[in-house]
Parts: structure tokens; sequence; C-alpha cells
């Protein structure tokens, strides 16, 4: 968690708002929490519609969302995110998430009806989300110390929740946005209930949610990352301080 170094008065809500976006790192997180979990929440509501309406067997969702899950939970119990992190870098780690997810975009382009290969692009897509996820979360806590470090203050609580946020705002707007775009695609409810075929414009739509738009989405959080080097800095800042403390 993050500490200030002995804030000198408390600071009004509004002067911490004022800390808060007085750097370069807070609108930039903020955006990249909401895309990314907006895309996250799309593709994730999208599988039923990919798996019933393009690949023909609903039953199929269950193989896609565990291809998804499960090599992501792996990960983070083995502990290999904070390890690649700690090596590389956040940003580096940010890096690898987000191109994980864009392969994972052109394998699930060109994978079609072929389980297999949708199934690799999901594994890819569980990787990505265990870096990127896994490292959106700890540039806050970064964004916290870097201000803390910088104006004195304690900001901890208060960037923390960009998080909730980001996340709440992001799957809002991507359970809106499958929705709008099944609407506009002509989504047949009776010809689903009675297991009938979809219209083309309708598959259309269904594969823009759960492959092109969410593709999309991490190619912006992939340029939006350059920006991120929040954990470079807060070390510089550190080494600063204490060679003031030590001089």
């Amino acid at each position: 968690e993050a500490k200030a170094l002995k804030p000198e008065k408390k600071q009004s809500a509004k002067e911490l708002l004022g800390y808060m976006f007085q750097n370069k790192y807070t609108v930039p997180l903020i955006i990249a929490f909401v895309v990314n979990w907006f895309a996250t929440m799309l593709f994730s509501s999208a599988t039923i519609y990919y798996a019933r309406d393009i690949m023909g067997n609903g039953d199929f969702m269950k193989i896609l969302n565990n291809a998804r899950s499960l090599p992501a939970m792996f990960l983070l119990v083995i502990g290999v995110v904070p390890l690649f992190a700690t090596k590389f870098g956040k940003r580096k780690a940010l890096v690898f998430a987000f191109i994980s997810h864009l392969v994972s975009g052109v394998i699930l382009f060109v994978a079609g009806q072929n389980l297999i290969l949708l199934v690799l692009g999901q594994v890819l897509r569980s990787v990505g989300s265990a870096f990127g996820s896994t490292m959106l979360m700890a540039m806050v806590s970064d964004t916290a110390d870097y201000i803390n470090l910088k104006n004195n203050i304690d900001i901890s609580g208060m960037t923390s929740s960009i998080v909730s946020f980001g996340m709440k705002v992001g799957m809002g707007l991507g359970s809106a946005v499958l929705a709008w775009t099944l609407a506009w695609g002509g989504y047949s409810g009776e010809a689903a209930k009675n297991g009938l075929a979809q219209s083309a414009s309708t598959m259309l739509a269904e594969k823009a949610c759960f492959i092109y738009i969410p593709t999309a989405c991490f190619l912006l959080l992939l340029f939006i990352c350059n920006t991120l080097d929040v954990d470079k800095k807060v070390k510089e800042l550190r080494a600063s301080l204490e060679a003031k403390t030590n001089a």
C-alpha cells in the first residue's frame, strides 16, 4: 500500500482530486481500466452467441469459457505474473498482455468454426487477461505512490477508486454495447428459441462483439500502455528522496 512521507496537513477532497489529476498517469489509467473491462465484458457475454449461432452448438460455450478462464487462474496461482513484472517491468508486462490479446484476435478471426483454433485463441486471451488486469491493478498503487512521494500527501484511498470506477463503467458499457450491436444486427430471440439460424447481419454483429471490437480495444490499450511508465518514475523518486535524506 502506498504511503506518503509524513503529510504536513490534512488535505481536502478537492485538493486531493487536484493532485490526482495533475499528473500524466491518472487519465490514461482510468481509460485503460474502462476499455479493458469493456472489452472483457463484451467478449465474455458474446461467447454464448458465438458458440450457438456461429459454431452451431451452444454446448461449446463451456469449452470456450474454460479455455479463457483456467489458464489465467493457473498463471496467477503459480505466481508467473509478478515474476515477469519484477524481471521485465510492469509496462512491458502490460505490452505482453495486450499483444497476447491481439494475437488471440487474429487467431479467432481466422478460426471460423475450428474448435482447436478457437480454444487456442481463448487461451491467449486468458494469458492476456491474467497479465493485463493484474498489472493495471498494480499501476493504481504505483500511481498513488507517485502522487504521494511527489507531493508529500496520502492519496491512496482516492486512487483506489479508479479500480471500482473503471470496472463498473467498463462492464456496464460492455453489456450495453452487446445489446445495441445485437439489435443493430437484427438478432431474433424467437429464432434462437426455436433453434433456427440467425441472419447474416446478426452473425456479423456476434462476431463483432466476440472478436472485432475487443481486438480493436486491445490495440488501443497497447498504445495507452506506452505512457504508463509510472513504476519507473516511482523508483526514480524514491532514489532521489533517499539521496536527499542521506545528504
